[in-house]
């Protein structure tokens, strides 16, 4: 008998779908059982502690059960979910290296990302990132029959990354469809029940918004809040630029902004809300402007949306927020030396160009060096 099996088993027992016989396999093996035994019985938790843990333990249990099922794959080290799961609803698009070939940006991509693992390494991590979240509780008990109490209160939930270099394409449950920009991450309920269809974000997405009057559809990023009920718009929410941008291309959203201030945007309006607590410490509401998005000469996109098209586009952004940006693009970490640069405004469109052609152009306008350190790394000064 192999590891595997035993990994096999653990999270098969875990999840509560082992079935008698599995069950007396891993028990009338005394090693296994003895190692399933120290690692998942532990003292049952304080009262105090039982929510808490429960939570964490209904997800683990709800984790291993979509493993089981085929619907994850491989993530980077340290990282459990930065990569998008290989099933046919979502595309997958490694920008950078398409972009080069002229490659189709939205459609299956020629070298998928998104690999899935044969079934032996499969358990293998499964078996450990569940070890790694029960033992981060520092107490562990036994799932009393292997079931989780908590799992039918609990809707299972769907999380997509995307790394830097690649894009996304997602269709949600209610058909719904989700361009995922670089280096961003979306939750959502595998399915849409209640009164509301709730999505997080952090990073950048398009919205194509399915209508259902009955349901309204609510977005949640950083501080802000968006409701409607069928529309085209993109958010943007990157941790970094410290700040939440919402561009309205059609229909009609509203921003509560920390469930307090409410805004209504229309079409081509375009709200920023500052999320900078140095910015204004003394102050007790955010920052908000509410200008208008950017659309191309002689064509009805906006700048801010060009990404969708496999373009890196900016209007009047600081160098600060295009070396994000192409950090993300490129799959690349951009070192600004010299930080009187960091404030200098840039304006651009690049389509199918290597970061070579891209870091030539901004050097012309900026009037600074760089130097490309192994298609790693980028330094400005």
């Amino acid at each position: 008998m192999t590891d595997d099996r035993f990994f096999y088993l653990a999270g098969r027992a875990l999840s509560g779908e082992a079935t008698p016989e599995e069950r007396a396999e891993l028990e009338e093996n005394p090693e296994w059982k003895r190692i399933y035994t120290s690692l998942f019985v532990r003292r049952r938790p304080d009262p105090d502690e039982a929510d808490r843990l429960a939570a964490q333990q209904a997800y683990a249990a709800h984790f291993v059960k979509m493993q089981l099922a085929g619907h994850f794959t491989e993530a980077p080290p340290g990282e459990p979910f930065a990569e998008a799961p290989a099933e046919p609803m979502i595309d997958t698009f490694d920008g950078a290296a398409e972009a080069a070939q002229g490659g189709d940006a939205w459609g299956p991509p020629a070298r998928s990302q998104a690999r899935q693992y044969a079934a032996r390494s499969r358990v293998r991590w499964y078996a450990a990132v569940v070890t790694a979240l029960l033992l981060g509780t520092g107490v562990w008990w036994a799932l009393r029959d292997n079931t989780c109490k908590t799992c039918a209160d609990t809707p299972p939930k769907s999380e997509i990354a995307t790394r830097k270099g690649s894009r996304s394409r997602i269709s949600l449950p209610d058909g719904s469809l989700v361009w995922l920009n670089a280096d961003s991450r979306i939750s959502y309920p595998d399915n849409f029940k209640g009164t509301k269809r709730e999505v997080f974000l952090t990073g950048e997405a398009f919205f194509d918004v399915t209508k259902d009057a009955a349901r309204p559809f609510v977005l949640h990023a950083g501080p802000v809040e968006i409701h409607v009920l069928g529309t085209r718009f993109d958010v943007r929410s990157y941790p970094r630029e410290k700040k939440v941008e919402t561009l309205l291309l059609h229909g009609s959203i509203e921003v509560t902004i920390r469930n307090q201030r409410k805004i209504l945007l229309k079409p081509n309006q375009k709200l920023s809300v500052s999320t900078d607590n140095n910015e204004a410490p003394n102050k007790k509401t955010d920052t908000v402007s509410l200008g208008v998005g950017h659309p191309q000469v002689g064509d009805s996109s906006a700048i801010e949306t060009l990404w969708v098209e496999n373009k890196l586009a900016f209007e009047s952004e600081t160098l600060d927020v295009v070396a994000g940006d192409i950090e993300r693009w490129y799959n690349v970490e951009v070192r600004i030396r010299n930080e009187r640069l960091r404030t200098l405004r840039f304006t651009g469109v690049f389509e199918d160009q290597g970061l070579q052609e891209v870091m030539e152009a901004l050097k012309l306008t900026g009037r600074f060096n760089y130097t490309i350190i192994g298609n790693k790394e980028v330094i400005i000064y």
